[in-house]
């Protein structure tokens, strides 16, 4: 049994209770919404940045829509942060990837 605070009133309740204590709010609510903890998703966050920097260097159109698939995940994963992040990185390299693939077919 964990201790959980009540988001109306701030106080702790058991997480087993169906509504607080304190100012009745009922508590069923929260326990229907997924939660996924941002630390079982370190893995994913990783490949995020990775895929993002190497769309810079290599097969830079693959890797920017791939990496920006990462990105979305990790936001829906509950890392917004992350996953925002991922999204742009994503974007600047893989544009800049491909205009510097495209410079140097050129000269």
């Amino acid at each position: 049994m964990a201790l959980i605070f009540c988001p109306d009133c701030g106080k702790e309740v058991s997480d087993s209770a169906s509504k607080c204590p304190n100012c009745a709010y009922p508590l069923d609510k929260l326990k229907s919404n997924t939660i996924y903890p941002a630390h079982k998703n370190n893995q994913l966050i990783i490949a995020g940045y990775i895929v993002a920097f190497l769309s810079l260097f290599i097969l830079p159109i693959l890797l920017l829509i791939t990496g920006i698939v990462i990105g979305i995940i990790n936001v829906t994963k509950g890392a917004i942060g992350h996953g925002i992040l991922q999204i742009i990185l994503s974007l600047i390299f893989g544009i800049l990837g491909t205009f510097l693939g495209i410079l140097s077919l050129l000269f």
